[in-house]
């Protein structure tokens, strides 16, 4: 029976991407479709074939619990009918479809600015690189500041970051897409320092996700300004993505080692670390298998053995943001946490819950369809928005993908206080556009 339902929701999935209607040739609900067949599909399904013994030795405690509820598969099912029915509900996208921006802020100005931009840019990595001893030890101990082992002096910097993935990507639109001519050596000038100082973040973030994020955002924006999806290049950025993912944490555990020694050595850490993956028996599958590992636990444990946190995650993401050091703010007890503590028995590392578990430590069952038809409607919203934004500013485009791909990943990883700390620059930059461009609200769509 799971079987049967896991396949027929791959089927749905498949049927609405390729009968619904579409302005964007990829969207948001592109995404999140992807990210939804492949940990609640495409994982369940090569579990249920290879076994549990693929996932990572690190999760035994999540394999635990596999199998143990008879309803998992058919509460995935319901809840991506949930998603859809919120998504496609009709009173907020007609709302949504009346609102009128007008943005004032234009090329000339954002070009005047730029400098002083960078000049912020470079401050603050520095800063950050200063606090840590420098880029080397940086760089040593980034796998650790990203498991939340330990925390960086000036950490609250990095949230930062995204700034220049923001100008990254706008030259980028300028520069290849656009193709705009007026400031063609300024844009080229730009673009490489951006890419220069996204190489840095790279490697101090030890982030396989924010290295396929970012590249994957070029291509996608090429696409939708395109038409066009481009299957060759699709094709060989595929592969990338898989060697990414299977050989991407040896590679950035390896770093240090031919910062500080030499090539030999560097090899000899990458074999290592390969090796001791593979005697983990970890796979690609385990890759995506956290979020419904994660679900199991949460349906079976929340409400009986922890309580029910109704949606109070999304409270503590705007507590995160606050600079604990500064403000004396306690950290208070985040869902990625008790989720981690759950599966492994202990903080260790940590173990995002996927979107499904988010809401099923929230109110179980009934947190899930409420939260998959809320998020459904946040996405039809965005679709209407996104829609008329993009008709008078094809520059959009750069937070049209940003928006996108959280939206998208949240299921994935289902960790507000990540999202809110990833997109926390983001809603600065569009706040302040917002601030300075005239809003509108058209009583009929005819106006």
């Amino acid at each position: 029976m799971d079987y049967f339902l896991y396949i027929l929701l791959g089927v749905v999935i498949i049927f609405v991407e390729i009968k619904r209607k579409r302005y964007f040739i990829i969207d948001h609900l592109t995404l999140f479709n992807a990210f939804f067949f492949l940990v609640y599909v495409f994982a369940p399904l090569a579990l249920m074939f290879l076994g549990p013994d693929v996932i990572a030795h690190d999760l035994v405690l999540g394999k635990y619990y596999m199998w143990k509820n008879p309803y998992t598969s058919s509460i995935i099912l319901g809840a991506y009918l949930f998603f859809l029915a919120g998504y496609y509900w009709h009173a907020p996208r007609k709302a949504a479809s009346k609102i009128d921006i007008d943005f004032r802020l234009k090329n000339d100005l954002i070009m005047q600015f730029m400098p002083f931009i960078y000049l912020f840019l470079v401050a603050i990595v520095l800063i950050y690189l200063q606090g840590e001893g420098g880029l080397l030890r940086a760089i040593n101990n980034a796998e650790l500041y990203r498991g939340g082992v330990i925390f960086a002096k000036y950490g609250f910097l990095t949230r930062l970051f995204p700034l220049n993935q923001i100008i990254l990507y706008y030259f980028f639109y300028k520069l290849f897409l656009e193709k705009n001519v007026q400031f063609r050596h300024a844009n080229i000038f730009y673009f490489l320092i951006s890419f220069s100082l996204f190489v840095v973040m790279v490697a101090l973030a030890n982030s396989r996700g924010f290295l396929i994020m970012t590249l994957l955002g070029m291509y996608i924006m090429t696409a939708i300004y395109y038409r066009h999806y481009f299957i060759k290049f699709l094709l060989l950025a595929g592969i990338f993505g898989l060697l990414v993912i299977k050989y991407g944490d040896p590679f950035f555990h390896a770093i240090p080692d031919l910062l500080h020694y030499d090539f030999d050595t560097f090899v000899d850490s990458f074999s290592d670390r390969v090796n001791q993956i593979n005697a983990a028996k970890g796979s690609i599958v385990s890759n995506f298998a956290h979020p419904l590992l994660s679900l199991e636990v949460s349906l079976q444990l929340s409400g009986s053995v922890i309580d029910f946190r109704y949606f109070v995650d999304f409270l503590h993401a705007f507590i995160a943001i606050l600079p604990n050091s500064i403000f004396g703010i306690e950290d208070p007890q985040f869902i990625m946490i008790v989720n981690t503590e759950l599966l492994y028995g202990e903080k260790s590392s940590i173990v995002l819950p996927g979107i499904l578990a988010l809401f099923a430590y929230s109110m179980n069952v009934v947190g899930i369809f409420i939260g998959l038809f809320l998020y459904g409607v946040y996405g039809g919203i965005l679709s209407e928005l996104f829609r008329s934004i993009y008709a008078k500013y094809h520059a959009s485009l750069v937070f049209i993908y940003l928006i996108s791909i959280t939206y998208g990943y949240f299921v994935f990883r289902g960790s507000p206080r990540n999202a809110l700390m990833n997109v926390f620059v983001l809603l600065v930059v569009l706040l302040f556009l917002l601030f300075v461009s005239k809003i509108s609200y058209r009583k009929s769509l005819k106006d």
